[in-house]
């Protein structure tokens, strides 16, 4: 007979690894030990793509909000404060609200606009908008009810990009978005002990992923620091996070009070160049005349050349760099451009003055452009060791008007400085024909050489000042030729040889 308790299975226990283990009949049953379930690997949403897939993608053709300039994605449009930039981005918007011409020129697609005026009144946006519209034909029906203004709007980091995207889901048909200015839609605050490159490239970064999202041209006015730099696009306020993050950059690069201006472009989808513009002050709107062609005097070249037009003496390359508050490095590079095209020269050591052009080409217009003033003075004679068969070249000895001027007593002389004052040389064509005889005779006298400072000595004591000492080998360089021709006359006139 059986035990009662013989089919009965009997209270479970534990075995060493915790498993419980069943016991039937007395004996001890192999216990289920259920597997670990199997994950299941969800899709990668960042596996990317193979280079095959990528040469067999066809991408959506790229959009232009304005064709070469604009595209879509985020581009900073920078200046100087208080130069135009607003003036140029109005003219835009209203391009692309009429289908028109941006710039005067650039055909644009119409599409709607959204034009954050942070910074401006209603009514200063309908007084500039009165004064384009004026000076443009009539626009297509519908074309200003496509562009719509806003002076207010939540910044970045409380809600202004994602009321951006709201904006952009209700209009379909938006083609570009203005935030004018950047500052006034980044945030305020600054965190504690955060990185400056970082956190620019953070908020710019933030407009670029929101613009390639809603595939729409987002330009963002800003403004330039003072402190210069040899790349134009690193002079951008804040830290190079800015353009880094962007897609595209635009610097207007203007002299106050000059209606010539240029662009300079670079940028992902943009083709770095530089493009002259103009400012029409009656229409208060730019006009884009082409590319700033090879050879042609840049803004910068041109500042250059106006402090050199003005200065009351040759100036070294630190001494316009002073001027314009830029490098010396800039500074060298743009002389030597003006010099290449034969705007500017070089005189002595390291010292540069503007060239006369033709119609400048007289002693009192020189006078003027060096800021003298005085009564009217008598023309400049021609020294007689000026050649009359070769054409004027810094090296032959011509009146340079840059480096002479007309003394009270109506004879020519150069400006030089002597301990911060100003001294001037005398370079009238007697004096100027005494110093080249009396170099030609120790050229005769030393054909091994001669201590050019003695003769510099010597030149003085007879009154015969020319130059200054430390200038002086210069003056002679620039005459080589005139002093060689004096010596070989000289030799003739003696019977000597001279090789």
């Amino acid at each position: 007979m059986s035990s009662p308790h013989q089919n009965q299975q009997s209270p479970g226990c534990s075995n060493s690894q915790g498993h419980a283990v069943e016991m039937k009949n007395g004996e001890v049953n192999t216990p289920f030990v259920p597997k670990p379930a199997t994950r299941v690997k969800a899709a990668n949403p960042y596996r990317g793509f193979s280079a095959a897939e990528l040469t067999g993608t066809v991408f959506p053709e790229q959009r232009w909000a304005v064709p070469g300039l604009i595209p879509d994605g985020l581009t900073i449009f920078s200046g100087s404060p208080k130069m135009g930039k607003s003036w140029g981005a109005l003219g835009v918007v209203l391009a692309i609200g009429s289908g028109g011409l941006a710039f005067g020129s650039i055909p644009v697609k119409a599409g709607d606009v959204l034009y954050l005026a942070l910074e401006d009144t209603p009514r200063r946006l309908q007084q500039r908008l009165n004064i384009l519209l004026a000076g443009l034909p009539d626009l297509p029906p519908g074309s200003l009810d496509r562009i719509h203004f806003v002076t207010e709007w939540p910044r970045m980091g409380m809600g202004g990009i994602e009321d951006l995207a709201l904006y952009v889901s209700e209009h379909p048909g938006l083609r570009l978005i203005v935030i004018d200015t950047f500052a006034k839609f980044r945030p305020v605050s600054r965190p504690a002990n955060s990185n400056a490159y970082e956190l620019d490239y953070q908020h710019a970064g933030a407009l670029k992923a929101f613009a390639d999202k809603c595939r729409v041209a987002v330009l963002v006015i800003h403004h330039l620091r003072k402190a210069t730099a040899d790349d134009i696009h690193e002079t951008l306020s804040g830290s190079q996070g800015l353009p880094a993050a962007a897609d595209g950059s635009i610097v207007l690069k203007r002299t106050r009070g000059q209606a010539k201006a240029e662009l300079h472009l670079t940028g992902r989808d943009i083709e770095e160049q530089v493009l002259s513009i103009s400012w029409q002050a009656d229409a208060c709107r730019w006009t884009l005349n082409g590319p700033v062609e090879e050879g042609t005097a840049s803004l910068e070249r041109d500042e250059v050349l106006q402090v050199l037009k003005q200065a009351a003496s040759p100036m070294s390359p630190q001494e316009v760099a002073d001027a314009l508050g830029k490098t010396r490095v800039t500074v060298s590079y743009l002389l030597g451009k003006l010099t290449t095209q034969g705007l500017a020269f070089k005189i002595g050591y390291g010292r540069y003055a503007a060239q006369a052009t033709p119609q400048e080409n007289t002693v009192g217009q020189s006078r003027k452009a060096f800021g003298q003033r005085g009564e009217a003075s008598p023309p400049a004679t021609v020294s007689p060791y000026t050649p009359t068969n070769t054409p004027h070249t810094t090296n032959s000895y011509h009146l340079k008007e840059r480096e002479n001027d007309v003394l009270k007593d109506g004879s020519v002389g150069s400006v030089g400085t002597v301990s911060g004052g100003l001294r001037r040389f005398s370079q009238r064509p007697e004096t100027v024909s005494r110093a080249i005889s009396l170099a030609a005779r120790w050229t005769l006298e030393n054909p091994d050489g001669f201590n050019r400072s003695a003769l510099h000595r010597e030149l003085a004591g007879q009154g015969v000042e020319v130059s200054s000492a430390s200038n002086f080998s210069g003056w002679l360089n620039n005459r080589k030729e005139l002093i060689a021709q004096e010596a070989r006359r000289l030799a003739d006139s003696q019977g000597v040889s001279h090789e």
